[in-house]
């Protein structure tokens, strides 16, 4: 994908970044399922590790939303990149040192979550600032592709590969693209927190929440987001099982 140099140094150093941390996310995706179909009972945690990572999206996209709005989002775009690399290096160094418990594999797939719910909106919300507002919708486009691909399509089978070689090296190199990613946006131009209304002096989701509930279109696209990603996750958290079999 080639990336079109007018859209700027700021933008294309966000969309590196995104890249690069979403092929991270990928490999760690891959590796959790596979280090629960190893556990007893492996179906009841391959569930709750869909689960685990269904909920962030659910729970914490509004607050994500509030926090790209209230503070400078290239440093909450680092706290999350950060955080993340904390959660995956520690679970390195754990399965260097022994395994982890199922039930810390599915607090690892939430945690992961939450940093890439706040990530995603922190890097969509930027956009705006980074861009002319002809180049929105192609500049949107290709941050969206960068990430379906690297989490999708590049980071599963990679980890998955280097899972077989030691089951702590995805997780590394997941910590390592944080990192980078990281270094990356340290350098992105300040962003603007949203002009502060009467009604949004105060740090609530009540506004975001009376707007979500007030459209229907709204309202059917989240519910009908949230059902095909249940459902999905329901039967992918499944295949690992299928295949080893």
């Amino acid at each position: 994908m080639a990336m079109n140099s007018s859209f700027g140094r700021a933008y294309q150093r966000l969309w590196a970044a995104n890249a690069l941390s979403a092929v991270g996310t990928g490999m760690t995706t891959a590796a959790l399922p596979l280090l629960a179909s190893i556990k007893p009972p492996s179906e009841l945690l391959l569930g709750t590790i869909a689960a685990a990572g269904l909920l962030p999206g659910v729970l914490l996209a509004v607050p994500a939303g509030l926090v790209a709005d209230r503070y400078d989002r290239g440093r909450v775009l680092v706290v999350a990149d950060l955080g993340r690399a904390v959660v995956v290096a520690a679970a390195a160094i754990a399965l260097l040192l022994g395994s982890l418990p199922g039930f810390v594999l599915a607090a690892i797939t939430f945690l992961i979550g939450a940093g890439e719910t706040v990530f995603i909106t922190a890097s969509q919300s930027a956009i705006p600032s980074f861009v002319a507002a002809d180049q929105l919708d192609d500049a949107n486009g290709r941050l969206q592709a960068a990430d379906d691909v690297g989490r999708e399509f590049v980071g599963p089978p990679l980890g998955s590969l280097i899972f077989r070689l030691a089951t702590w090296i995805p997780f590394v190199a997941d910590a390592v693209s944080y990192l980078v990613s990281a270094v990356l946006l340290l350098r992105l131009p300040r962003t603007p927190p949203a002009p502060v209304t009467e009604l949004h002096q105060r740090p609530t989701m009540a506004p975001a929440w009376a707007y979500f509930r007030s459209s229907r279109t709204l309202v059917v696209l989240g519910g009908a987001m949230f059902t095909l990603s249940l459902c999905g996750s329901a039967v992918l958290a499944m295949l690992v099982l299928l295949v080893r079999n």
